[in-house]
C-alpha cells in the first residue's frame, strides 16, 4: 500500500518519535545492530538492522542498508531501505536506491530515486534478515559483549532571521515616516510618476 500525503498527518506519534537520547548498539564487522530504535545522524556509512524503528534525522547522509520494523527518514539515503512494515518519507528526504517494505507513505517534496517493492513477501524477506542479526546480537550480548552508547545531542532550532530582519526594518520605516512634515506623502509622488 502507497499513501501519498496531501496535508501534514495529524497522528504525531508515527511522525515525530520522541528518541531517547542515546542509541545503544552491537557493531559487529560492518553491521550495526540496534535492538531498540535508533536515530540515524551525521554522516554514516554501513549496514544497518534495527529491530525497532530506525529514524534518520533531517540533516543526516546515510550511505548503505538499513533493515529495521518500520523507518521514518527526513534526511538523506543512499542505499537500501528495507522494513518490515512502514516506511514514512517525510518532505525533507532524499532516498537514492531501493525501497522495500509492506506499506509505503510518501510526503509531497520527498525525492525518492529507485525501485519500490510493496508486498508480504518484502516482510518475510526483512524478518529474516532482522532476526539473523539480533539474534546474533542477543548471543554478543550472552557472551559479555557491552554495547555502546552513542549520545544524541539535540540541535538548537534555528533563529528566523528574516522575521528578525523584518521587524527591525518596520521599525525604521515607523520613524521615518514621523520624522519630515514638509516631505510629499507617497500617494503625491506615485500620482506623479504616471
Amino acid at each position: 500500500m502507497i499513501r501519498f500525503l496531501k496535508k501534514r498527518d495529524t497522528d504525531t506519534s508515527r511522525t515525530q518519535p520522541q528518541p531517547a537520547g542515546r542509541n545503544e548498539i552491537i557493531i559487529h564487522e560492518e553491521d550495526t545492530i540496534s535492538l531498540s530504535t535508533m536515530v540515524l545522524s551525521d554522516i554514516r556509512k554501513g549496514n544497518f538492522f534495527i529491530q525497532g524503528e530506525a529514524i534518520v534525522e533531517k540533516n543526516s547522509f546515510i550511505t548503505g542498508t538499513i533493515v529495521s520494523t518500520n523507518a521514518i527518514i527526513t534526511g538523506r539515503v543512499d542505499g537500501e531501505v528495507i522494513c518490515t512494515g512502514e516506511v514514512v518519507l517525510a518532505a525533507s528526504a532524499i532516498v537514492e536506491g531501493n525501497l522495500k517494505a509492506s506499506t509505503v507513505v510518501i510526503s509531497p517534496h520527498a525525492i525518492f530515486n529507485g525501485n519500490l517493492m510493496i508486498s508480504g513477501q518484502t516482510s518475510a524477506r526483512a524478518e529474516s534478515l532482522l532476526s539473523e542479526k539480533i539474534n546474533l546480537a542477543q548471543r554478543l550480548l550472552n557472551k559479555g559483549y557491552i554495547p555502546e552508547v552513542e549520545i544524541l545531542v539535540e540541535s538548537d532550532p534555528p533563529k528566523n532571521n528574516i522575521m528578525t530582519a523584518f521587524k527591525k526594518t518596520e521599525k525604521k520605516n515607523k520613524h521615518d515616516q514621523k520624522g519630515d512634515e514638509n516631505s510629499s506623502s507617497s500617494d503625491d509622488t506615485v500620482s506623479s510618476w504616471w
